[in-house]
């Protein structure tokens, strides 16, 4: 069964065992290995570069941000990157209005959550644009299912499930229908 919650009620939810996995996609970090057992780790995200199709400024990445203008959504870490990095910060409200302002050439690039972009570009297709998802600054996040950190079983479970799904192609036949690539699988 799936069970829709907030995100702040993942962990908690694990825990007082409401549920028992959490297969969100959860980014790995130190602070949540204390509070949950990750599994191997499957896929690992950052932001994805967006540039018009071809890539006409040579945009591939950081050092390329100063003096470019550079889109995100309003609020998000990319937007701090791009003003940390001295490029002009092209602020947008959602993805579909900063790909509506990339392809009419409001600014040179954009940044994006990697997941949503690839995704937004499977279920829009749009043939002016190109996702880089292997670029100079890129910070990726490993990502995996997680479960309460006394379930050896269910991690075992998962982890060799994982294992066969990576040998046999599957994980990355899955990664591809939602708009990542193999730079995003995690050998």
């Amino acid at each position: 069964d799936q069970i829709a919650v907030d995100w702040s009620g993942l962990i908690p939810g694990l825990q007082a065992k409401r549920w028992d996995m959490l297969a969100v996609g959860m980014s790995i970090t130190e602070e949540r290995a204390k509070q949950v057992a990750f599994a191997t780790p499957i896929y690992q995200y950052g932001s994805g570069l967006i540039v018009p199709a071809g890539n006409p400024k040579g945009i591939k990445g950081l050092s390329q941000f100063a003096g470019a203008k550079i889109g995100a959504i309003l609020g998000s870490t990319d937007a701090d990157l791009i003003v940390a990095q001295k490029g002009e910060l092209v602020a947008f409200k959602s993805h579909p209005e900063m790909i509506a302002g990339l392809k009419a050439g409001r600014m040179d690039a954009a940044l994006a959550d990697e997941t949503t972009a690839g995704y937004a570009n499977i279920v829009s297709p749009e043939p002016s644009i190109e996702i880089l998802h292997d670029w100079e600054g890129k910070a990726a996040r490993p990502t995996s299912f997680s479960v309460r950190l006394d379930d050896a079983a269910m991690l075992k479970a998962l982890n060799d499930g994982i294992a066969e799904m990576k040998k046999d192609g599957t994980a990355l036949k899955i990664l591809e229908t939602y708009g990542l690539t193999a730079t995003n699988l995690i050998p």
